[in-house]
């Protein structure tokens, strides 16, 4: 079992934060806090430099090839900082919003739709778009969220948050439509709700529990570990290889107890015993 140490990186008082990403171009953490229509910028020492506003609800952030910043809002994709919308999502309309989403290993977008301002059992839709078109990937979705490729294996792992489990489909350059899952993790057996996913050490996966205070470890044998944080609502999460460490966003929780509810979290993480 590997060691686990979380500790709180930046207070950032989020309502519901999401989606984090490494801003390569200017060496800056990027997240989002869907419900307050906010993109933000941090440096490596966790201090806000940048809080960019957008004119709707933003699920995610990418960052395209030229280093520039693109959200994925309620109505489509958006320019960052200035919120210019490039790319209508073909379902947009008052009720729908974009979610988790992420680059795959193609240089495509790939996110997911859900119902809003609550969630609708299968209203929402997977999408990837390639700078100029859409493809529905999956429809029939709740809740999209963690994405993790596995190019070797030409493989893409997909949660949709109410089925509790993590499902994986084959998946390639020339993807537009997802068939039938090839193999199916299931988490219901652990408090919670999986929530946003990354891949850490050794192709292990991580997947934060929403209403869990943990993030699962799934490693590569299938031995699944739960590892507490600090704070009932952890959201997504974004894994440094070199320093061997994750960043962790997380929502507020209406417990009062909880006032870590809305940072942002740095776990280090230890070897596992074999």
């Amino acid at each position: 079992m590997r060691s686990w140490s979380a500790e709180v990186f930046i207070e950032a008082g989020n309502t519901l934060g999401e989606g984090p990403i490494w801003w390569r171009k200017r060496n800056l953490l990027v997240w989002v806090d869907i419900l307050e229509c906010k993109v933000f910028a941090a440096n490596g020492s966790g201090s806000i430099v940048d809080t960019f506003e957008m004119p709707e609800p933003v699920g995610c952030v990418f960052e395209m090839l030229d280093g520039s910043l693109l959200a994925g809002c309620q109505t489509g994709l958006r320019t960052v900082p200035d919120g210019i919308l490039i790319a209508k999502i073909p379902n947009a309309s008052p009720d729908v919003r974009i979610n988790d989403g992420k680059v795959d290993p193609w240089g495509n977008l790939v996110f997911g739709t859900m119902g809003f301002p609550e969630p609708r059992k299968g209203e929402g839709a997977l999408w990837r778009w390639d700078g100029k078109t859409f493809s529905e990937l999956l429809d029939g979705v709740t809740i999209p969220n963690g994405m993790v490729w596995r190019q070797e294996q030409s493989e893409f792992l997909f949660i949709d948050t109410p089925s509790k489990c993590i499902k994986t489909y084959q998946y390639g350059a020339s993807t537009n439509r997802l068939g039938e899952p090839v193999s199916v993790v299931d988490l219901a057996g652990f408090d919670g709700d999986p929530d946003g996913m990354c891949e850490g050490p050794n192709g292990d996966l991580y997947v934060a529990m929403w209403d869990g205070a943990s993030v699962v470890e799934i490693r590569a044998n299938g031995e699944i570990t739960p590892f507490p944080i600090p704070t009932a609502r952890p959201t997504s999460l974004l894994y440094d290889a070199p320093l061997n460490f994750f960043i962790v966003t997380s929502a507020s929780a209406n417990d009062v107890l909880d006032r870590a509810g809305g940072s942002l979290f740095k776990v280090s993480l230890g070897s596992p015993n074999e």
